[in-house]
């Protein structure tokens, strides 16, 4: 990891086999926010976290390697999040859901302080028990820029090394003046 850290590229994985439980259709999102500037907001929709097999073809359950007394196939287990480093004014975001999607997001940066540099760093969120509400919204990584210290005239990107999405006002977020959050949405849906 270190070495990947190195040249520029993070990578996050999140267990969602706990959504399996029932049934929901599955957005992955990404918000962008800049000081004084209203979110912006993209959203891919990976379909539901699980299928009933009734209507599919026989060879469906033999190619995914399903049990022939499979009643669902339990379709998104897992999430995949990788930033790599594209150029010095953009990262890519990618998002891999393992044989249902791979997409690739483009996130702009913004240059800090005088000299114009570049300078971003990624979070993850604190993950938390969610109530069962039926729509379920849970922010996954923040990646921020970094900010000048007028103060020691040096570039920072320090605070919490988890980001609670319930403080808005946290020591990171209180000093990143752009930064992108990318989260999962479960909407129930009848099976």
């Amino acid at each position: 990891m270190d070495a990947l850290n190195i040249i520029h590229v993070k990578i996050f994985n999140f267990d969602l086999t706990p959504f399996l439980t029932d049934t929901y259709s599955v957005k992955v999102y990404v918000e962008e926010h800049e000081k004084g500037k209203e979110p912006k907001l993209q959203q891919l929709q990976v379909g539901k976290n699980k299928e009933l097999l009734a209507n599919m073809p026989e060879d469906f359950k033999k190619d995914k390697n399903l049990p022939g007394s499979a009643v669902t196939w339990d379709k998104i287990k897992s999430l995949s999040l990788f930033l790599t480093s594209q150029n010095d004014s953009t990262t890519l975001l990618t998002i891999k859901i393992p044989d249902v999607i791979t997409g690739r997001i483009p996130l702009k940066l913004h240059a800090i302080g005088k000299e114009k540099i570049y300078f971003y760093e990624a979070r993850p969120y604190m993950l938390k028990n969610n109530p069962d509400t039926g729509n379920i919204s849970i922010p996954l990584i923040l990646y921020g820029s970094g900010w000048v210290d007028e103060k020691y005239g040096v570039m920072r990107f320090c605070g919490e090394k988890e980001i609670d999405a319930d403080n808005k006002e946290g020591a990171l977020l209180s000093h990143v003046p752009h930064y992108y959050v990318v989260g999962v949405e479960f909407e129930k849906v009848k099976d």
